[in-house]
């Protein structure tokens, strides 16, 4: 769970200035999760944008991610997909393949507002 004053939404913006808002505690963690990943691959302090489910998982469900089914990330992948296909965006800027999670390579750039280091401190 988030601490108070956490975002209730992620955005997503194009150059052209539509926006579509991705609602859900969940899935505005794992967005987070994914853009925090990004950010630091963008700047070299990583060596891929991939995310393990593994560690998702932890940060969203904590301990007891180990006893939840993986069909439980794929669908906050999948609500996260339809909100985005709503709003007239690629479904794929959140891609998945075996084990890992991440944001699609078509973002033209990643930002984090709203949040202090504090809030999330550990992070896969």
């Amino acid at each position: 769970s988030l601490e108070g004053g956490a975002p209730r939404e992620a955005r997503f913006e194009d150059r052209c200035g539509r926006v579509v808002a991705i609602a859900g505690e969940s899935r505005v963690v794992l967005l987070y999760l994914l853009a925090h990943r990004r950010l630091l691959y963008d700047r070299g302090r990583c060596h891929s944008p991939w995310v393990e489910d593994a560690a998702l998982g932890v940060g969203l469900w904590g301990g007891r991610a180990a006893d939840l089914p993986a069909s439980r990330l794929n669908t906050v992948v999948a609500r996260v997909r339809e909100q985005l296909g709503r709003g007239d965006f690629p479904r794929d800027l959140v891609q998945k393949r075996p084990g890992e999670t991440r944001l699609g390579p078509d973002l033209a750039g990643v930002a984090i507002e709203g949040w202090s280091a504090s809030s999330m401190p550990a992070l896969p």
